[in-house]
């Protein structure tokens, strides 16, 4: 899958502060087509935990795969604060 492990010397905690542990922090790597039809890759780093990983990785993959939904649902949410104030 697109997502690995590696060491790190100074491992930070849920709240993002540094522990002075080392430890294991999980990376997301994905690549895609975008609608243009070229080829590019996604990159995030430094989870704490598989599960965020995974998660994140799950998220991205559908967001990159219909970057037009995303958007028409993104205005969509727009047009409903607009409406209700």
């Amino acid at each position: 899958m697109a997502i690995s492990t590696r060491q790190v010397k100074n491992k930070r905690d849920s709240n993002g502060v540094l522990t002075g542990r080392p430890g294991t922090v999980y990376d997301v790597n994905i690549k895609y087509t975008a609608p243009d039809g070229k080829k590019k890759s996604y990159a995030k780093k430094g989870f704490a935990t598989k599960k965020e990983a995974a998660q994140h990785e799950a998220e991205m993959k559908t967001k990159l795969q219909n970057p037009g939904q995303v958007a028409s649902i993104t205005s969509q949410r727009a047009d409903c604060r607009c409406l209700s104030q």
